[in-house]
């Protein structure tokens, strides 16, 4: 098409049309452009586009292009324009087409002039556009807040909700000033002010100060009726303008709702994803291995939180005290970061509460020592308890420091408490894991040593009943041919053979019992002093010979079961006897408001290490019978006694083991030491209930 006959059709048309050339000079212009502009066509043919204000050529013929690329009938555009006489107004572009022009390619476009309210209403709707593809709130803030102050005319604004009581309005968020001011607002819901009516659904007018003074505001509902949000727009009076203006109000009011909503949902989600790697990755580096956990967790714990330092405390099960188990640091050299402190106070603190502890400035906490002190580096620390079942199991210490100083988000507080779940779990699994492989090789060791065991005891039993046996077969085969000085000779040793077998015996009975804790059930006062006598009496004349016993001048008198605490000492005696080729001495006395006996003999002694073992059942040290029983028979009663039982070196310094028995004194001991006041004070502590007892 020629540009005459394009010109011609043009002036035809009822609304104003202009053609462009590629070059952006005007080919056409009508006489409806002319009315509206006050540029007659002579004025602007072969010339740019006048009515486009100075130096934003480049911009229209963007904006242009976009238009017809974004939609086969691309939504009304309303551009700025300057008429003739140097007054502005509002084009809104109708629409567009592309033309085949003499020299290449132009662009027609249809145009009006807009109500300011049109443009406004168009201004909007190109923000919503912009909106639909924002989906974070760094996105969302600048175009709402060019909404506010362009399209609504206010000087800036602040989004309100209603707090968890119902009785305030809070400020949550502002546009086009500064968020922290906008969070320190608050509203009181109960004072009858206009903001009262906007939480519950209507437009309202009044002012707001928010430091700078009071400021004429509006306050408009945001999104669902009675929701409790409101946009408060300062410097403007929406509830006076006409029903089209509070329309405009509250669909910028709504429009802002929804896109915080949006961002606000999209950051959970983020947040969700995040969590779902952050403990995935934990999981699938954690294995059963508790110092291989360890490490992967304060690695996995700093990378999740974008850390230089992550560290795990842990409560020992035994003692309850808790402990540094793992440090990771990527800033710094952990020994040195540990070499003055290890920062326990901090997790004691967590681990006290069973909540997160968050400072995002160090320098305000006044137990933050060692690795997570402000003069180590740290600048934010946040303590995560670790938790299994409600149960405390340590502490995990996180800190961003120097190298990449910033505070922890609400993102990463989520992050931190999924990664301290699944870390409290993987530990523990770890544990028991680490628990139940020492008990295998416990109950390994302890099957291999009731083998040896089971040995020792055949063993002994066996000799024993050979001899017996042996002894009873000579004398039925050798009747009247034995002299009676042999027969004697012969029955002594089948009588010593018998008792060492009734010994063993009893100790295999008692064994058993004490285990069951059926020790000491009967109790007496039994005077140890005259026990020992008792046990020494009773033993064979060459055994007596090597037995000296000494005793102080007081009454050593215990109370418990006869019979048990004879086979202590008997067995203490004979274990002497058996591994000690010198004397045996047997001391009875007192000791801080105990009775001590000791047993010491000139044997080899007992190694250091096996001082604790040769009280176990099954366990077989230098210094025990073969059996393994005997030691533990008389740990077992004397712990039934509330007694104790332990070995050392002789006192004198010579070689040899010295065994010692300390035993609760009886109350009828007691109080013979004690004057009678004392003894009144003594069974009130002793007996409060007034049971009386020996």
């Amino acid at each position: 098409m020629d540009e005459p006959t394009l010109r011609a059709l043009l002036d035809a048309a009822p609304v104003a049309a202009v053609v462009v050339g590629q070059d952006h000079t005007i080919r056409a212009w009508n006489p409806a452009a002319a009315a509206i502009t006050g540029w007659e066509a002579d004025e602007v043919l072969g010339q740019p586009d006048p009515m486009i204000p100075e130096g934003r050529q480049q911009e229209t013929a963007e904006a242009l292009e976009g238009w017809l690329a974004g939609s086969d009938e691309p939504e009304r555009l309303v551009l700025p324009r300057v008429r003739r006489d140097g007054s502005k107004f509002q084009l809104c572009l109708e629409s567009a087409a592309t033309i085949e022009l003499a020299d290449g390619p132009g662009m027609a476009v249809w145009f009006t002039e807009a109500s300011d309210l049109d443009a406004l209403v168009l201004h909007r709707n190109q923000l919503s556009r912009r909106l639909v593809g924002a989906t974070r709130i760094e996105d969302v803030v600048p175009v709402l807040t060019e909404a506010v102050t362009d399209v609504l005319g206010a000087a800036d604004a602040v989004v309100l909700r209603r707090c968890p009581p119902g009785l305030h309005l809070h400020g949550l968020r502002g546009f086009g000033m500064e968020t922290e001011v906008a969070e320190q607002v608050e509203l009181d819901l109960r004072t009858g002010t206009p903001w009262t009516a906007a939480a519950t659904g209507d437009i309202t007018d009044g002012e707001l100060d928010i430091g700078d003074g009071p400021l004429a505001s509006s306050f408009i509902p945001m999104g669902p009726e009675g929701g409790g949000w409101v946009l408060a727009t300062r410097g403007t009076h929406a509830a006076g303008a006409n029903v089209h203006v509070q329309d405009l109000f509250r669909a910028v009011a709504d429009e802002a709702w929804a896109a915080l909503k949006r961002v606000s949902l999209v950051a959970e989600l983020d947040g969700k994803i995040e969590i779902l790697e952050a403990t995935s990755r934990l999981a699938g580096s954690v294995g059963l291995d508790l110092e291989a956990a360890l490490t992967a967790v304060t690695r996995h714990a700093a990378e999740a939180l974008s850390c230089e330092r992550a560290a795990v405390y842990l409560v020992e099960p035994d003692s309850g005290e808790l402990e540094l188990a793992h440090v990771f640091a990527s800033d710094a050299s952990p020994d040195e970061l540990l070499a003055e402190d290890e920062g326990l106070e901090l997790a004691r603190e967590v681990v006290r509460s069973g909540d997160e502890v968050l400072y995002q400035d160090v320098s305000a906490c006044e137990i933050a020592e060692g690795p997570w002190h402000a003069d180590a580096g740290s600048v934010a620390v946040m303590g995560l308890p670790l938790l299994v079942a409600n149960r405390r199991v340590g502490a995990l210490v996180v800190a961003h420091t120097i190298a990449h100083p910033r505070g922890f988000t609400s993102l990463c507080q989520q992050v931190g408490a999924a990664v301290a779940q699944q870390a409290a779990l993987a530990m523990e699994h770890a544990r028991l894991y680490a628990a139940a492989q020492r008990n295998v090789e416990r109950l390994e060791e302890m099957d291999r040593l009731k083998a040896d065991w089971m040995a020792g005891v055949t063993h002994d039993l066996k000799a024993p009943v050979t001899t017996l046996v042996g002894f009873v077969d000579t004398l039925r085969r050798m009747t009247g041919q034995v002299s009676e000085d042999d027969q004697r000779h012969f029955l002594d040793i089948m009588s010593r053979q018998a008792k060492r077998l009734v010994g063993l015996i009893e100790d295999l009975m008692l064994s058993a019992r004490v285990e069951a804790d059926a020790a000491a059930r009967r109790r007496e006062v039994v005077d140890v002093g005259e026990l020992v006598e008792t046990v020494v009496e009773s033993m064979d004349q060459d055994d007596r010979e090597r037995i000296a016993v000494k005793t102080d001048d007081v009454t050593a008198s215990v109370l418990g079961d006869r019979a048990h605490l004879q086979r202590v000492i008997v067995n203490l005696i004979s274990n002497g006897l058996m591994h000690g080729a010198g004397a045996i001495t047997v001391s009875v006395g007192h000791e801080t408001g105990k009775v001590l006996v000791a047993v010491e003999d000139e044997g080899a002694g007992v190694p250091v290490d096996d001082r604790e073992r040769i009280f176990e059942r099954f366990v077989h040290g230098d210094h025990e019978a073969s059996s393994g029983l005997g030691l533990f028979v008389a740990k077992g009663i004397m712990e039934a006694h509330e007694g104790s039982i332990s070995v050392t070196d002789r006192a004198d310094g010579r070689p040899g083991a010295r065994f010692e028995l300390r035993f609760p004194r009886s109350r009828r001991q007691r109080e013979q030491d004690l004057a009678p006041t004392e003894v009144v004070e003594d069974r009130r502590r002793t007996d409060p209930v007034g049971s009386g007892g020996v």
